[in-house]
């Protein structure tokens, strides 16, 4: 056994064996012969890097408890559920000489140092950056990968990069791309294109009037992604306004579909967005998908589609009755008294706006606004009552009970419940009499036939 003492040593104190949950459930691991002694196996761990300690620990485990799951093993090491399947395997092909075995990177040593590339090809790249400088860092990844190592993966090439040259190697990451076109033909083009193509014109706007930018701060200030840039920059390297305008065949929006939808929203034509749906996809594309759709609309139109979501709900109610209504009235009407306030204040709110804003859901904010438009003020303040009926009872019935309670503060609910119905019996069960005498008398009946009423300070009250 091992001693107590080195318990948390091995974090064995993690889970005891009755936190383990499912023991009798979950399949145990396949017994597996350890060759290994105890005091062996502690030896390799005391030894052994802090990268193979979990794995000398999973076999001090199995020599100790050999009834177990692979689960409650990786919960007390605190690692993968694989990786005990894995090292399992690697002991049961090789031993405890292939389970000590660690894989090294190709840029690794034996001792797990870095030893990165060779000089020859640090000396390359820097020839290479001082007669024609890298714009990104991207570039510099394609050109090592075509001309020296071409299975180099980008975040390995930049982690030994750095780890060489430090800040001695810097790329500016700055867009030098000529622009052959004027700005006037730019801004022409810029006007009578569809709104995808937009972006890739202010790009080269922007890079006319300012030549010394990097593709970050472009990404930025068009409000496009990193790798836009670098795709629209290199179409336009390669072929030119041509190629960078080519419309993709594989696009679903087209520009009469574009035409339509900005007709809707000029001549007020949009309801909702279904609505818009339901006529683009019977007009003109029957396979074009809701959200689809939605995406582009919201892109594009997202001005409109806003100004066209408020709500312009006319309140009949002036501003001092809501107040005074609001003072008034319960909690759950407050919410519906404040939702017509701010809408008093400002009717341009969106249904999520105000949903924000009153803290309640978007379906409350639409049921509430279509009762108020059909039926009024009253009936949007009328509340529902759900789930299981209160019990009435007549005030005879009534003023019996509290009488009851206050001579017989000792009773419990089971006898007060016999009482009861012994006069009226009318709906009356144990949950309901509890109910309802907590609700009415401020006392907690109890529920155990030897306990006793709690009384809240109120009996003297009761008449």
């Amino acid at each position: 056994m091992i001693p107590i003492g080195n318990q948390k040593k091995y974090n064995l104190h993690k889970f005891s064996k009755n936190n383990d949950l499912n023991t009798n459930i979950m399949k145990p691991i396949k017994q597996l012969p350890i060759k290994e002694s105890l005091n062996e196996l502690e030896s390799i761990h005391k030894n052994c890097s802090s990268f193979l300690k979990p794995r000398i620990q999973m076999f001090i485990i199995l020599s100790e408890e050999p009834v177990i799951t692979k689960s409650q093993l990786a919960r007390r090491l605190d690692v993968a559920y694989n990786s005990i399947s894995k090292w399992y395997e690697l002991y049961a092909n090789g031993g405890i000489g292939k389970l000590m075995e660690v894989k090294r990177g190709k840029y690794r040593n034996r001792n797990g140092n870095a030893i990165g590339f060779s000089p020859d090809i640090y000396n390359a790249i820097e020839r290479r950056h001082k007669i024609e400088p890298f714009q990104s860092y991207v570039e510099l990844h394609a050109w090592v990968k075509d001309n020296h190592l071409p299975g180099i993966k980008y975040s390995t090439l930049i982690k030994y990069l750095g780890m060489y040259f430090g800040e001695t190697l810097t790329v500016t990451r700055i867009l030098e791309l000529p622009i052959k076109e004027s700005i006037t033909d730019l801004q022409t083009i810029h006007a009578r294109c569809l709104p995808r193509i937009k972006p890739r014109i202010e790009m080269l706007m922007t890079l006319k009037q300012n030549d010394k930018m990097s593709r970050l701060d472009l990404a930025n200030k068009l409000n496009v992604s990193y790798g836009s840039i670098i795709k629209w920059s290199g179409i336009y390297r390669e072929g030119g306004l041509e190629k960078l305008l080519e419309y993709k065949l594989t696009l679903v929006i087209t520009p009469e579909v574009f035409t339509f939808i900005e007709k809707q929203f000029e001549q007020n034509k949009f309801q909702n967005f279904s609505e818009l749906y339901r006529k683009v996809s019977k007009n003109y594309l029957p396979n074009i998908k809701y959200y689809t759709l939605h995406r582009y609309v919201h892109r594009h139109f997202k001005g409109e589609l806003d100004a066209a979501k408020a709500l312009n709900m006319p309140i009949k109610e002036t501003v001092q009755n809501l107040q005074d209504m609001y003072s008034k009235c319960s909690a759950e009407r407050k919410q519906r008294i404040r939702m017509l306030m701010l809408l008093k204040a400002n009717p341009s709110y969106t249904k999520m706006e105000l949903a924000n804003l009153a803290g309640v859901a978007v379906g409350s904010i639409h049921r509430w606004c279509r009762l108020y438009k059909d039926c009024g003020l009253n009936s949007m303040l009328e509340m529902k009552v759900r789930g299981r009926k209160r019990l009435q009872l007549p005030t005879e019935v009534h003023s019996m009970i509290a009488k009851k309670i206050r001579h017989s503060p000792d009773m419990n609910i089971t006898e007060l419940h016999d009482w009861v119905t012994s006069f009226y019996k009318q709906g009356m069960t144990y949950n309901k009499l509890y109910r309802y005498v907590r609700r009415h008398f401020n006392v907690a009946p109890n529920l155990n036939p030897n306990g006793r009423m709690t009384d809240n300070n109120t009996l003297s009250k009761v008449a």
